[in-house]
C-alpha cells in the first residue's frame, strides 16, 4: 500500500509539473509571437494586404487562384512607384498581379501598415493608366499592436502605395524609418562579395546617414527623439569605417593581381588620392571619432605600402616540448596577434621563447614596384627609351617623397637615402645611357644623324646634372658618380669628325644657364651630417625595444612581502636591444661620414 500511495503520488506530481510545463510553454509562446508582431519585420517590408475577391468580379479567363498580391521592399520600389524629391512619404507597397485586368464590380481590400499614432494616410493606385487616388477609406487604429489598418476598394490591379505627409511624421517615427533604411543598407553592403562594391555600398550608407542627420535636425530641431549629433546615428560612423577598410582590401587587392608595375603604380596613386579625401570627410562633418579609420600618421596599410614596417611578436613555446613549431605555425600565431603576412627571421631564446620579426600586409609595395620598374629599364634595348624609362621612374619616387609628410613616421622608408634605390639606379643608368649614345653618335657615318645624336645627348646630360642636384644623390649606398667624363658641349662629343668653320645648330639654352658646366676633379671630402645622423639613429627605438622585452621572475628586496611576485625585465633580451642600438649607431655614423669623435662633440654642444 505504502508503494502504491508512493506511485500515486509521484504521478499526481508528475502531472501538475507536466500541466504547468505546458502553460508556461503556451504562454511563451504567446509573448514570443506578440514580441514579433509589435517590434520585428525585415527592413523594407513594412505591411500586409487582404483581399476579397467575388468569382462575379473577375474578368473572363482568369481564375481565383490566379490572384496573387505581394508586399514590395520600399527600398527596391520600381522607378514608376519609388518616392521622388519632394513626394509624401512611402509607407508600405504592394503590387497586385496580374497586373492592369479590369474588374466587373470592386473588390475589397484591406491593407495593414506600421505606425505607432493614428492619421490618415493616402491610398494610390500606379498603373499603365497612371497615378490614381483611391478615395472612401476606412481608418483604424490599434495601439496595442502599432498597427494602422486601412480599408477600401479597387476594380482594377496594378502597384499600390500607401503614404503620409511630412507633417504627420513625429520625430520618433522619422528615426525609425531612417534607422529601418540604414539596417537594410548595412545589410546590402555585408552581403556583397567584392570589397570594391562593399566599400560603394558602405560609402552609400555613410553618405546618407550623414544627410539624415542633418534632415531631423532640420525638420525637428532639437527634438529629444532625435540621435545625438556627432555620434554613429544610423550606422553612418562606423560605414565610413568600413568604407576605408574595404577601400584598402580593394587597392591591395587590384595591385597584388596587377602585372604591370606602372599600372600597380597608378592604382597606388589612386588609392593614396581617395584616402586623402577620406581623410577629408572625416574633418569636415560631425563623426564619431571612436570609428576614424584610416588615422592620419599612424600605422595604416597606405603608410605601410609606401614605406616598409616590420613587427615582432613573442612565441612562448611550452616545456617540454619535442621540438619548435613549424614555419607555417609560427606564422600562422603570428598573422593572428600581430597581423605578420610573411616571416623575416626567427629568433629563439634559451628560455625556450620565440621571437617572429615579419612584414604586415601591404608592406613595402611602393619598393617592390620600383625594383620592378628598375628591371624594366635594365632590359630596355633601345638607349633613347631607357632615358625616357628613368625619367619616368624618378618622377615616381618624387611623388612617393611627397607623400611621406602624412605617413607614420615609424614605418616610412628614409627617403633620399637610396631607400627605394633611386640613387642606385640613377648612377648605374646615367653612365650606361651616356656611355651607349657616345658610342653611338662615334659610330655615326651621316654628319646630319651624327649631330643629331649630339644634341640628343647634350640634352641628356645637361638634364642628368640638373636631376643629380634634385634627387638627394646618396654617394656613400649608390657609390661615386664620375661626371667628368661627361660632355659639356656639342664638341665634345663630335671632336675631329667635325669639318672646320662647319656651322653647327644647338637648341637654345635659358638666359641664365651656363653654355659649358667645369668638370668636376677630386670628389671634396665629405663631412660630417650630424643631422642626417640623428634622424637615421632615431629610426631605432631602443626603449621600445627594451619595453617589449619579456619580463622574468627575480629576487625581490629586502623587506618585501612574502606573497609579492617580484620580476624584472629579461637581461639577455635588454643586452640584445642596447647591442642593436649600438650596431645601428655605428652604421648611421659611417652613413652619414661622422666619427664617433665628432658626433661626441656635437652632442655636448649647449
Amino acid at each position: 500500500m505504502a508503494i502504491r500511495k508512493y506511485c500515486q503520488l509521484a504521478l499526481a506530481r508528475y502531472k501538475v509539473a507536466l500541466l504547468l510545463l505546458i502553460l508556461l510553454a503556451a504562454v511563451g509562446f504567446g509573448l514570443f509571437r506578440t514580441y514579433r508582431l509589435l517590434t520585428f519585420h525585415q527592413p523594407g517590408i513594412v505591411g500586409s494586404i487582404k483581399l476579397k475577391v467575388s468569382s462575379n468580379a473577375l474578368p473572363q479567363g482568369i481564375a481565383k487562384n490566379e490572384i496573387s498580391a505581394t508586399v514590395l521592399n520600399i527600398f527596391e520600389l520600381p522607378e514608376d512607384v519609388k518616392q521622388k524629391v519632394g513626394e509624401d512619404i512611402i509607407m508600405a507597397a504592394m503590387k497586385l498581379e496580374p497586373s492592369n485586368i479590369q474588374f466587373s464590380e470592386p473588390i475589397s481590400l484591406t491593407m495593414t501598415v506600421f505606425a505607432n499614432h493614428e492619421f490618415t494616410p493616402q491610398l494610390w493606385h500606379t498603373g499603365n493608366l497612371g497615378r490614381e487616388e483611391i478615395k472612401d477609406l476606412q481608418i483604424s487604429f490599434n495601439k496595442t499592436k502599432q498597427e494602422l489598418t486601412v480599408t477600401g476598394s479597387v476594380n482594377h490591379f496594378s502597384q499600390l502605395r500607401a503614404t503620409k505627409k511630412e507633417t504627420q511624421e513625429t520625430a520618433k517615427e522619422f528615426v525609425a524609418r531612417r534607422q529601418e533604411e540604414a539596417d537594410w543598407l548595412k545589410q546590402q553592403a555585408e552581403r556583397e562579395t567584392f570589397w570594391s562594391a562593399k566599400a560603394e555600398k558602405y560609402h552609400e550608407l555613410a553618405d546618407k546617414g550623414l544627410q539624415w542627420e542633418k534632415e531631423g535636425v532640420k525638420r525637428f530641431g532639437s527634438d529629444s527623439d532625435l540621435p545625438k549629433l556627432g555620434k554613429n546615428a544610423y550606422h553612418k560612423s562606423a560605414a565610413l569605417e568600413q568604407y576605408g577598410k574595404n577601400l584598402e582590401d580593394d587597392y591591395l587587392g587590384q595591385i597584388e593581381l596587377t602585372k604591370d608595375p606602372n599600372k600597380k603604380f597608378d592604382l597606388l596613386k589612386e588609392w593614396a588620392d581617395k584616402t586623402d579625401a577620406l581623410h577629408k570627410e572625416w574633418d569636415k562633418a560631425a563623426w564619431d571619432e571612436r570609428f576614424e579609420y584610416p588615422v592620419l600618421g599612424k600605422d595604416e596599410m597606405l603608410s605601410r605600402a609606401l614605406g616598409e614596417s616590420t613587427r615582432g611578436f613573442e612565441i612562448t613555446i611550452e616545456k617540454g616540448a619535442s621540438r619548435m613549431p613549424g614555419i607555417d605555425m609560427l606564422l600562422k600565431l603570428a598573422k593572428e596577434a600581430r597581423g605578420i603576412d610573411s616571416i623575416i627571421s626567427i629568433e629563439p631564446f634559451d628560455d625556450g621563447a620565440v621571437l617572429v620579426v615579419g612584414r604586415p600586409r601591404g608592406s613595402g609595395i611602393a619598393k617592390q614596384i620600383f625594383a620592378e620598374l628598375d628591371e624594366r629599364i635594365r632590359k630596355e634595348a633601345d638607349v633613347l627609351k631607357r632615358f625616357d624609362l628613368l625619367k619616368g621612374r624618378l618622377d615616381k619616387t618624387d611623388w612617393v617623397q611627397r607623400q611621406s609628410v602624412s605617413t607614420d613616421e615609424r614605418i616610412i622608408l628614409t627617403l633620399g637615402k637610396d631607400a627605394l634605390k633611386e640613387s642606385t639606379i640613377f648612377r648605374e643608368q646615367s653612365e650606361y645611357i651616356i656611355n651607349n649614345l657616345l658610342d653611338l653618335a662615334g659610330k655615326e657615318q651621316d654628319l646630319g644623324k651624327k649631330r643629331e645624336l649630339a644634341q640628343k645627348l647634350l640634352d641628356i646630360v645637361n638634364w642628368l646634372r640638373e636631376r643629380f642636384e634634385t634627387l638627394g644623390y646618396d654617394e656613400w649606398r649608390a657609390g661615386n658618380l664620375d661626371m667628368s667624363r661627361w660632355p659639356d658641349s656639342i664638341e665634345d662629343i663630335l671632336g675631329d669628325s667635325v669639318p672646320a668653320g662647319a656651322e653647327i645648330q644647338l637648341k637654345p639654352k635659358a638666359a641664365d644657364a651656363p653654355k659649358t658646366k667645369p668638370k668636376p676633379t677630386t670628389p671634396p671630402t665629405a663631412k660630417c651630417d650630424f643631422n642626417g645622423f640623428l634622424s637615421c639613429r632615431d629610426t631605432f627605438n631602443l626603449q621600445g625595444c627594451i619595453d617589449a622585452c619579456p619580463y622574468v621572475s627575480a629576487p625581490c628586496p629586502a623587506g618585501t612581502s612574502p606573497d609579492t611576485e617580484c620580476k624584472e625585465t629579461d637581461k639577455a633580451c635588454s643586452d640584445a636591444c642596447w647591442d642593436r642600438g649600438t650596431a645601428h649607431g655605428s652604421s648611421c655614423a659611417k652613413a652619414n661620414n661622422c666619427t664617433l669623435e665628432e658626433i661626441q662633440a656635437r652632442l655636448q654642444e649647449p
